[in-house]
């Protein structure tokens, strides 16, 4: 299920719109690194905590991007060693630090089954690059 991101002013009546403005901005950045770090033709969503904080109006002070794809972690972890910083395979996930922030990628061929895994449902609504929001459960 794919919807278009509320206006900014529509995600919620209690937050401050400039913070949602410069959310967005945020993570059109890290989509933008993202897309480097994974390449430019491969899908990738951004999901968890960073989605929730923008659907909410609320921002962190450190925020952290978990991205979800399917790509090679032996390939993007010897083309970027020094933004390197851990790989957890048990969970699918490789850390790279990009000046303050975490950029946390998961691998997978199926990204609905893999988010099927996680045990709070919030954290598995996805956004695309062009901001569009993907429930793959219905919020179920």
């Amino acid at each position: 299920m794919t919807t278009e991101l509320p206006p900014e002013n529509a995600i919620s009546c209690t937050h401050d719109t400039s913070q949602v403005e410069i959310m967005r901005e945020e993570i059109k950045t890290a989509f933008t690194i993202a897309q480097t770090i994974i390449g430019p033709d491969k899908e990738i969503l951004l999901y968890g905590g960073r989605v929730r904080n923008l659907l909410l109006g609320r921002n962190t002070s450190l925020p952290d991007y978990d991205f979800i794809a399917n790509f090679n972690p032996d390939t993007i972890q010897s083309m970027f060693p020094n933004l390197f910083v851990d790989r957890w395979d048990e969970v699918s996930t490789i850390r790279f630090k990009i000046g303050y922030d975490n950029y946390d990628f998961t691998w997978t061929k199926n990204i609905p089954e893999r988010l099927a895994i996680g045990d709070i449902t919030i954290s598995n609504i996805c956004m695309d690059k062009e901001g569009h929001i993907i429930d793959f459960y219905g919020g179920a």
